[in-house]
C-alpha cells in the first residue's frame, strides 16, 4: 500500500523539495501539495485521517505554522506530524511544538533526506502503536476537542492549551464558582492496564491533596469522566517561570527560585510521588515571589512511563530537561527530578539550556554523553552546585533535596 504524505508549505519550491525527498525513499508516495496561503484550510478536516504522516512548514498559515499545528491537532484521527522549522529560536519552537504535539522537530538547515526519511519512518511507527491501542479504549471515540467539553460539576470558562497529553480549561467549580484549572488528560493504553493506571493516579492525586506546601499546586478534586481522567488544580495568574527567564534573572533571585523549587522536591518526594517533567513552563507563581510546582508527571502515569520493557522505544517528558536515564527509557527515581531541577537551574542562571541539537532525539544524546556545561566566569561560584545536579550516572549526583537544600545553605 503506497505511503500517503500530506505537505503543508506556503513555499512551492519547499513542497516539492519535501517531495523529492520522500519520493526517493518511497517511489509510490502519494502525495499531496497544501498551499496555505491559497488552498482553504477546512478542506483539510476530512481529508486528514487519509494520510500517513504530515509535514508541516512553520511558515504555513500567514506565517505562523504554530498555530497550523494546533488546528490540526484538534481534528479527530490526526496522522503523525513532523515539523520543519526556520533556524530563528529553533529550541524555543521546538519545545512548543512537541508540547502541542507534533511527532519530531527538523531545523529545516538541517534537513536531508536520510534525517527526513527516519524521523517519517519513527513517527508513523509509534503513531501505530499507539492508535492499535488507543482505538480500543471507549473513550477514544467520545472525546470532544476545544470548550465543547461537558464535565459535571464544573463550568468550563476558556479552552487554554492542547498539549500531547491532555487539555487544559479554566473552569468555575460548581456551586462556590472557584475558579480552577481544569486539566482532561487522553487516555494512551489498553483496557487491561487502564484501571490500574487510574488507581495509581488516584492514589498519587490524594497524596498530592494532603500536602499542604506554598511551593507545591493544589489539588481539589480528581476522578474520571466520558472524555478521560480529570484533575481540578488552584488556578494561578502569576506567570510561569519560562517567561521570567526570558526576562531575565539575577543570581541570588535564581538561586531563590532553586531553593524554592527544592523545597517542593522535598515535600512530594516525601510523599512517594516524582514528577518527571519538571521545567519552567511547570513552575508558575501564585504572586510576585512565591513559586509553585504544578503537573507531578500525572499524565505520565496515564502513559506508564516506567515500564521496564520499553519495547515501543517511547520516551516521555521534555527533551531540553529530561535526565539521562529517563531519556534512554529506564526506570527513574527522584535524582531523574533532581537533574531536571539542574537544568533549570542552568537556564535560570544563564538565560539558555544547557543542551540543545538539531532534534530532540539529539537533545537527548548530549544529555547522556556530553560534558557537564561550564558557567561563564562570572557566575562559577554556583558551579558546583551545577556539577552535583547535573552529573550523568545517577550515582554521582545529588541524592535527595535535603541534601541540594544543604548545599544551597552551606554554598560558602
Amino acid at each position: 500500500m503506497p505511503l500517503h504524505v500530506l505537505i503543508i508549505d506556503d513555499h512551492k519550491d519547499y513542497r516539492r523539495l519535501l517531495a523529492h525527498h520522500v519520493t526517493a525513499e518511497w517511489p509510490e508516495a502519494r502525495i499531496r501539495g497544501f498551499d496555505p496561503g491559497s488552498d482553504n484550510f477546512d478542506t483539510l478536516n476530512g481529508e486528514l485521517q487519509d494520510n500517513d504522516i504530515v509535514l508541516l512548514g512553520q511558515t504555513a498559515v500567514e506565517h505562523d505554522g504554530l498555530k497550523a499545528l494546533a488546528r490540526i491537532k484538534e481534528n479527530p484521527g490526526c496522522p503523525p506530524i513532523v515539523f520543519l522549522a526556520g533556524d530563528e529560536n529553533r529550541d524555543v519552537v521546538a519545545a512548543r511544538v512537541l508540547q502541542l504535539g507534533a511527532d519530531d522537530f527538523i531545523p529545516k538547515s538541517a534537513l536531508n533526506n536520510t534525517f527526513l526519511t527516519n524521523a517519517i519512518k519513527q513517527a508513523i511507527k509509534s503513531f501505530r502503536q499507539d492508535r492499535d491501542l488507543f482505538e480500543g479504549f471507549p473513550w477514544y471515540s467520545k472525546r470532544p476537542t476545544g470548550s465543547r467539553i461537558r464535565l459535571e460539576g464544573y463550568q468550563i470558562v476558556q479552552h487554554i492549551n492542547a498539549g500531547a497529553v491532555s487539555d487544559v480549561y479554566v473552569a468555575e467549580r460548581l456551586p462556590s464558582g472557584m475558579r480552577v484549572a481544569l486539566k482532561v488528560f487522553r487516555p494512551r493504553d489498553t483496557l487491561d492496564k487502564i484501571a490500574d493506571e487510574l488507581k495509581e493516579l488516584d492514589q498519587e492525586s490524594n497524596l498530592i491533596a494532603k500536602i499542604n506546601h506554598p511551593n507545591v499546586v493544589r489539588i481539589f478534586d480528581h476522578g474520571t469522566s466520558e472524555y478521560g481522567a480529570f484533575i481540578a488544580m488552584e488556578y494561578l495568574a502569576g506567570g510561569d517561570l519560562k517567561t521570567r527567564i526570558k526576562q531575565g534573572l539575577s543570581p541570588a533571585s535564581a538561586l531563590d527560585y532553586l531553593r524554592q523549587l527544592g523545597r517542593s522536591l522535598r515535600a512530594i518526594h516525601a510523599s512517594g510521588v516524582m514528577h518527571r517533567d519538571l521545567k519552567p513552563g511547570n513552575t508558575m507563581f501564585r504572586d510576585a515571589t512565591t513559586l509553585v510546582l504544578i503537573d507531578f508527571g500525572l499524565a505520565q502515569h496515564l502513559h506508564n512511563v516506567n515500564r521496564e520493557a520499553n519495547s515501543g522505544g517511547r520516551v516521555l517528558g521534555t527533551p531540553y530537561y529530561m535526565s539521562p536515564e529517563q531519556a534512554r527509557g529506564d526506570v527513574v527515581d527522584v535524582r531523574s527530578d533532581l537533574y531536571s531541577l539542574g537544568v533549570m537551574y542552568y537556564e535560570m542562571l544563564t538565560g539558555f539550556r544547557p543542551y540543545t541539537a538539531a532534534s530532540p532525539k539529539m537533545v537527548m544524546y548530549k544529555h547522556s554523553y556530553s560534558p557537564v556545561p561550564q558557567l561563564p566566569a562570572r557566575l562559577a561560584e554556583y558551579q558546583n552546585i551545577i556539577d552535583m545536579l547535573l552529573a550523568k550516572n545517577p550515582t554521582d549526583r545529588v541524592e535527595s533535596a535535603d541534601i541540594l537544600l544543604d548545599l544551597i545553605r552551606h554554598r560558602h
